[in-house]
């Protein structure tokens, strides 16, 4: 189903505003706000690929880009950003975090930095109706442990698939993967923390989704609904849903833990075409979301 009261996105680079709904608790709309700005922060990605091959991964805005310059900022845990003379941009992309294959349709036999090697070679077997052979990253999703050290949160501890790289931004731990499969999206898991509501639970979920959808604007669908089951210290829901942005779907797996006085929301996203395969891992690590005081 689509969620009901969807409202105009915000300008890329706004920040959404977070008023309570009328009878819905104000730290319901607070835990939707801090899901919705690490969800905007994951929109605004990209690349840039230089005449010499060598590339920048960050946030790129429409603002941004301009005849003479090109501008890319970037995150924890080095904020800043760098100012890109547009004759010496070969390609950029202000949704892609790597090379896609409409950068190889035009470039595939430039210079480009060695990483991308693999994203090149199964773009050339695709294009000769080849088995693409798409290597996995680094990160084993199918090993008998794909997980990797505990990380510790504001409140929890989580173990994410191993290859992640943990920052946290505005209260919201965010893990992304060093490396993804070939669709220019790179996996990523956020985790927040919220004061605890007096409600049922089944109707926080209801309440978080509906604003998460309101505040962005975006057209989200939940395909697993998921029930409301007893879990040790209070009650858990899982769900996936799938979340249109331009130009590319996302599916996420959505965990929400509810214990005592907190609420503790998890979210893992993939895009839609690989999600399929990485499911397994990240199903394994929202297993191991725990509570800590």
């Amino acid at each position: 189903m689509t969620a009901a009261g969807s409202t105009a996105a915000p300008a890329r680079g706004a920040e959404p505003q977070a008023p309570p709904r009328a009878g819905w608790p104000a730290s319901t709309a607070a835990l939707a706000l801090a899901l919705v700005v690490a969800f905007v922060s994951v929109c605004e990605a990209g690349i840039v690929v230089l005449d010499t091959g060598a590339t920048f991964t960050g946030k790129i805005r429409p603002e941004d880009v301009h005849e003479e310059v090109l501008t890319i900022r970037f995150g924890p845990p080095d904020p800043g950003h760098l100012e890109l003379p547009r004759r010496r941009v070969r390609w950029f992309d202000l949704e892609a975090d790597r090379p896609t294959d409409a950068y190889f349709a035009r470039f595939a036999d430039l210079p480009l930095d060695p990483r991308w090697g693999g994203l090149r070679e199964a773009w050339r077997r695709r294009q000769r109706g080849e088995d693409p052979g798409v290597p996995l990253p680094p990160i084993d999703w199918v090993e008998l442990d794909p997980l990797g050290p505990v990380v510790h949160g504001p409140g929890f501890s989580l173990r994410p698939p191993r290859g992640f790289v943990a920052t946290l931004e505005r209260g919201v731990l965010v893990l992304v993967a060093r490396d993804a499969p070939a669709h220019g999206y790179a996996p990523r898991i956020h985790v927040v923390v919220a004061d605890g509501v007096d409600a049922p639970a089944g109707e926080q979920w209801a309440w978080v989704r509906d604003e998460v959808a309101g505040l962005a604007g975006l057209e989200l669908t939940v395909e697993e609904q998921g029930v409301v089951r007893p879990a040790e210290g209070g009650a858990d829901l899982v769900a996936v849903t799938r979340t249109r942005l331009p130009g590319r779907e996302v599916r996420a797996l959505r965990r929400f833990a509810w214990r005592g006085a907190r609420t503790i929301a998890l979210a893992a996203y993939a895009d839609a075409r690989d999600f399929d395969a990485l499911e397994p891992a990240l199903r394994r690590s929202q297993a191991t979301l725990r509570a800590v005081d």
